[in-house]
């Protein structure tokens, strides 16, 4: 029966094929025509969907190549815009063309005056696993013949054990506080699917490998590569590499202690055993870079492929190589907190702490939203809606493709009838409630048959992880993407100031060997906003900037060691660099730079006040160590050396769920609905797509091919919200200070050691003065 289907399925291609041959459609690719495919049109309210697909890196049929479109149910508050009933899921037409990594495809029959989704999937075999980008979220509307979609499949995969977990992930954690027994060492293991790989070249960096632009399958990021390592490869699968120090890029070394894995391989003898740099295997990670590691943020390893000819660089041939991430465990310490109030301290808690509790996204019915199967999204920057309603006639029908979202909250605005939501209106100004919708693709299933499943197409690659990640794993994920971020608005932010006075002299005044100024600068106002957890996404960004400038321009100040007459200008070079970044922040195309995903929750956040009580100076690397608690994660906040006139510290810092011990869920993607139930023997989430409409198969894949809004992420808040927030009526925040180190946190030095708690009820606002308060216990 298969067989007599596969021949069926070909058959159809090859009709298909002929009949676009005659009509003139096999031309060169979409992007490069424009508006060639606009005679499919059948009617002022027909159109179709058309473009390309390159895929780097494999080379497959065009039959083997699933592209999908899906109508999009749009909705504000309670009313939704439903897709027409005679709208289905769609399979594009996948035609080949004179270069075997470019396909064109097209969707026929779709209405002009609708928004969809695609979605794709390329053969396991011989792809592995793809990352793609294109339209933001795979949005398109219907007469969009220019649509361009890329991918990538990552050929090397590379992979560290978790040892609490007993198994191989793509993320995991090491110890630098557990170092001298062997807690910093990881065991790696890595494999190419290519030909004629001889070894590999294993790479360590403080920053993520390039995914943006036109980048190369070897670019290494500008700063921050500290290590480079020849490995050995099993042509017949993995190769367990032994396990790696990472203390010793801190400058750190320790014999590792008897146990399961050898001591790292490596291809040349004379490097065995040599981690001090000598050799150009290894480089000190820069007091900046140390300072984020023992933070938490990670270090991102790749093995790039070599053949005899050199290292497997060709995107469009070799594909790319997968990475993995590895950080320092110190954000989930249980740090514990005398019960005393501290001796007197140059530095204590101040007064004037305030707390706001979580908000959470519920329609009317008391469920959370988005529902699985949904994706929200917030405005979180002005954007003006289109000057007409976006109707499907000459002159008009051009407004939906230039401005997508735009065009259907006005479809949407019209229909609730919101005076805020009309034509020309601006959305998203400062003062105004944060603007949120949804929509809802009526997807089916997620593939099958031989086919990876349905993946979501979004703007940029992101992170190339190959390995699965637990739930509390994809928090590295998290505080990864906020560094890398912030690293990558940073890089677009000229800080013209500091060729002005005073900075020009102060800087001229560094030493010249070491980081430069403005590398410092930056450095700061990262560390800073790390500590933060603030995105320059988030819906209140402008409120939690305007608390937080003092704070960057403290990091500003101590990094560089600029003197305090400088602090006026590092104030307003940390206002004027916030501010930039929220512009910048959500990426160049205005289609969608405007909008940020939304989960439904907007974290807790609590800002803490620090104060000086001397006016000598401040030791470099302080850490505020938050206590982990049922309710709320723990984590390092960076205390500045340089404190303002005042001598008051507000640090402003966001309260991410805590949900460590909350069971793995099963997830099931189904043609008609998705759900999740506690899977109680998962050691990580698991994601099924359905196959069969009867319901009998399912296919497994990795969750984080189903993006932001991925059903275990909504499992986890559904979770969170009904197992440790409703419930609470008492939690506490808590901090001790410590100083950082190659050895991660260590007491700081003496005198400087304080300690502050407060607990209170977290459903509501609270404020309080002092080292300790307790409002409920």
């Amino acid at each position: 029966m298969k067989a007599r289907n596969s021949k069926n399925r070909n058959r159809i291609y090859a009709l298909v094929s002929l009949f676009l041959l005659v009509i003139g459609l096999d031309q060169p690719p979409a992007h490069a025509t424009g508006e060639s495919l606009d005679f499919l049109h059948r009617s002022s309210d027909l159109a179709s969907v058309a473009g390309t697909v390159e895929l780097n890196g494999c080379r497959i049929r065009p039959w083997q190549l699933r592209i999908e479109v899906s109508p999009v149910i749009f909705g504000i508050d309670d009313v939704k815009m439903a897709a027409g009933r005679f709208d289905r899921p769609r399979r594009a037409f996948v035609l080949r063309t004179a270069d075997r990594h470019v396909f064109r495809f097209f969707i026929p029959f779709l209405h002009a005056s609708r928004t969809y989704q695609l979605r794709i999937a390329a053969p396991p075999n011989p792809c592995g696993e793809v990352f793609w980008r294109g339209a933001f979220e795979g949005l398109v509307v219907g007469g969009d013949t220019g649509v361009r979609i890329e991918g990538i499949a990552a050929t090397s995969e590379v992979e560290v054990y978790d040892q609490a977990a007993d198994e191989w992930t793509g993320a995991t954690t090491f110890s630098l506080a557990d170092a001298h027994t062997g807690g910093a060492s990881k065991n790696l293991r890595w494999r190419s699917s290519l030909r004629g790989v001889e070894s590999g070249e294993l790479q360590i960096s403080s920053s993520a490998f390039p995914t943006e632009g036109d980048f190369g399958a070897c670019d290494e990021p500008v700063a921050g590569l500290v290590a480079r390592v020849t490995v050995p490869i099993d042509p017949d699968g993995w190769t367990e590499l032994g396990e790696f120090n990472f203390s010793s890029l801190l400058g750190r070394t320790f014999e590792p202690p008897d146990g399961e894995f050898p001591p790292f391989a490596q291809t040349d003898p004379d490097l065995a055993g040599r981690d001090d740099g000598e050799n150009g295997n290894t480089v000190p990670l820069s007091a900046p870079e140390e300072m984020l590691v023992t933070m938490g943020v990670p270090l991102y390893v790749r093995v790039i492929p070599k053949r005899s000819d050199g290292p497997a660089c060709d995107l469009r041939g070799d594909g790319v190589a997968g990475w993995a991430m590895v950080a320092n465990d110190v954000g989930l310490q249980q740090v514990e907190i005398p019960p005393t109030p501290p001796p007197p301290s140059p530095l204590q808690a101040g007064d004037g702490h305030y707390y706001q509790p979580p908000f959470i996204e519920q329609d009317v019915t008391g469920s959370i939203i988005p529902g699985y199967g949904q994706q929200a999204y917030v405005v979180t920057k002005s954007h003006t809606l289109p000057a007409y309603y976006c109707i499907n006639a000459i002159g008009f029908s051009q407004l939906r493709k230039e401005d997508p979202i735009g065009c259907a909250l006005l479809d949407v605005g019209l229909a609730a009838g919101r005076p805020d939501i009309v034509p020309g209106a601006t959305v998203g100004q400062p003062g105004q409630s944060p603007l949120i919708f949804f929509f809802t693709p009526s997807t089916g299933g997620g593939g099958g048959g031989g086919f990876n499943p349905l993946t979501a197409i979004t703007s940029s690659y992101g992170a190339l992880i190959t390995g699965a990640l637990s739930f509390a794993e994809s928090g590295i994920n998290a505080l990864a993407k906020l560094a890398d971020d912030v690293k990558q608005l940073l890089a677009d932010v000229a800080l013209a100031a500091l060729t002005l006075e005073p900075f020009g002299s102060a800087c001229d005044a560094l030493p010249s060997v070491g980081p430069s100024c403005e590398d410092l600068v930056k450095a700061g106002i990262t560390a800073g906003m790390v500590s933060m957890g603030l995105p320059p996404s988030l819906p209140n960004f402008d409120d939690l900037k305007n608390a937080g400038v003092e704070y960057i321009a403290g990091q500003i100040q101590a990094q560089t060691g600029l003197p305090p007459p400088i602090a006026e200008e590092a104030l307003k070079m940390a206002l004027e660099t916030l501010e930039d970044m929220g512009r910048r922040a959500g990426g160049k195309d205005p289609k969608s730079n405007w909008v940020t995903p939304y989960l439904g929750l907007q974290p807790a956040i609590a800002e803490i006040v620090i104060q000086q009580n001397t006016a000598d100076p401040i030791p470099d690397g302080l850490l505020l160590l938050r206590k982990t608690t049922d309710l709320f994660e723990g984590a390092p906040v960076s205390i500045p050396s340089v404190f303002p006139a005042s001598g008051a510290l507000r640090i402003p810092m966001q309260l991410k769920p805590n949900i460590a011990g909350i069971t793995n869920p099963v997830c099931r993607y189904g043609f008609f609905e998705t759900s999740c139930e506690p899977g109680f023997l998962a050691t990580k989430p698991v994601c099924l797509s359905q196959i069969d409409y009867q319901g009998t198969l399912w296919n497994e894949f990795k969750c984080e091919a189903a993006g932001a809004f991925s059903a275990p992420n909504l499992y986890f808040r559904n979770e969170w919200y009904r197992q440790r927030y409703q419930p609470a009526t008492c939690t506490t925040v808590s901090g001790i200070s410590r100083r950082s180190s190659g050895l991660g946190p260590v007491p700081p030095p003496l005198g400087y050691e304080f300690w502050m708690s407060t607990s209170f009820n977290p459903k509501q606002q609270h404020g309080w003065s002092g080292v300790f308060e307790y409002s409920c216990f």
